[in-house]
């Protein structure tokens, strides 16, 4: 069985990651502490899945949140009206 080499991004992230650990997942939106994080689980924000004991965020939503916040700071177009 042939196992691909996995390539990982300058955080320690593998580049095809589903899932980030809590501490990985608080660096990837800006260092937010981790009562932060778990308020943003419980506003249905982020999702969490576990994995026995362990939590994990998705890195999809992680992904989808920052482009809500994106598009909720960005500056409107003008008419030119």
């Amino acid at each position: 069985m042939c196992i691909p080499k996995t390539s990982y991004r300058e955080d320690g992230l593998a580049v095809n990651q589903l899932i980030a650990p809590i501490p990985n997942a608080q660096e990837m939106i800006g260092g937010v502490c981790r009562t932060t994080l778990y308020k943003l689980v419980s506003d249905g924000e982020i999702e969490l899945v576990k994995i026995g004991r362990r939590s994990f965020i998705t890195v999809a939503s992680l992904t989808a949140y920052v482009g809500r916040l994106s598009e909720s700071t960005a500056l409107p177009v003008d008419s030119g009206g």
